[in-house]
């Protein structure tokens, strides 16, 4: 099976000062929360929701050959959490014009109720306990993924959920492991037959190897997400050009050792590096990951567009 060739919505539906800029420019807030709390933000964000992905982004996609959009969102979307602009007759746009274009979607729960994480998309809550701990934020989360599937058994367009992006795995992920299993059998209870139930590795994958095991319903394919990244930490710093290369080609066997226990997608993979490079150099190592990707089921370039710095947007740095 040829593996999904996808892209991320990221900074549309859950809000990243470091993707959008100009969206915080002469504010104060550093958080999607934050602006929220500023004069004018709730009409700032419902402007953003509503403009920046658009039908004409949605058909660029289809024409660059891309299937699969994974699409961040905060535990906010229904709109009724007083602290965000709920924003969730945008995803149901999203479905629909997916469905037109023969694409399809992944919804990833970038933000989930409690904070599953210290980062900023997560909205700007303050994490006050661990999450993997809290049963009463993970029951809350397990409800905001049941009823997104309800929402759209029916759309032809959806092709699985993500239950967390990027959660604190802990020590051992046992903890991690056991929340999976458990949204897994909720969500079985109330999706449709043939939906990808997707999971972070929480980049810890050796711990959270064939998580499932048994649990695994035989309607409802298991996913593991793994994100690849080569711009952060100072040994990425530290590597040249040719040692960046080497390392994505080399990437193909740990996808494959990974894909062993079950299916394993890249959910979020760039070609950024530590510093610039030219554009021959990006497409390069865009080419070279794409490569060692084959052995996935789908993998989805962090991010198609910003407000920010080009080496982030897919658009600029391939399209011109």
């Amino acid at each position: 099976m040829t593996a999904l060739k996808g892209i991320n919505l990221g900074g549309w539906l859950v809000l990243e000062r470091w993707i959008t800029p100009a969206l915080f420019q002469g504010t104060a807030a550093m958080t999607e929360r934050g602006l929220t709390a500023e004069t004018g933000g709730k009409t700032r964000i419902r402007k953003h929701h509503k403009t920046f992905i658009a039908e004409k982004d949605i058909a660029w996609l289809a024409d660059n050959d891309f299937e699969l959009l994974r699409v961040p969102i905060g535990y906010w979307i229904f709109g009724d959490e007083p602290d965000f602009v709920g924003s969730i007759e945008r995803l149901d746009w999203l479905m629909k014009m997916a469905h037109r274009y023969s694409m399809k979607v992944l919804i990833d729960l970038h933000g989930a109720p409690g904070a599953q994480n210290n980062k900023q998309h997560n909205g700007g809550i303050v994490p006050k306990g661990e999450w993997r701990k809290d049963r009463l934020q993970q029951a809350k989360t397990i409800e905001v993924l049941k009823t997104l599937a309800k929402r759209y058994y029916d759309e032809p367009a959806l092709w699985g959920i993500e239950l967390i992006n990027e959660p604190t795995p802990g020590k051992t992920g046992i903890r991690l492991a056991w929340f999976y299993r458990k949204a897994y059998r909720e969500l079985t209870k109330v999706a449709r037959p043939g939906m990808h139930v997707v999971y972070s590795d929480a980049y810890r994958p050796w711990l959270l190897l064939n998580t499932f095991g048994w649990f695994r319903h035989p309607d409802f394919p298991v996913v593991m997400d793994v994100h690849m990244y080569y711009v952060f930490g100072k040994a990425n710093k530290k590597r040249r050009f040719a040692e960046h290369v080497r390392l994505a080609r080399a990437s193909k066997w740990a996808v494959r050792f990974l894909a062993l226990f079950q299916p394993v997608m890249i959910g979020e993979w760039s070609a950024a590096l530590p510093y610039g490079v030219s554009v021959e150099q990006s497409a390069e190592f865009a080419n070279t990951q794409i490569k060692a990707y084959e052995p996935s089921i789908a993998y989805c370039y962090w991010t198609y567009t910003t407000g920010g710095s080009g080496r982030w947007d897919y658009r600029k740095t391939f399209s011109g």
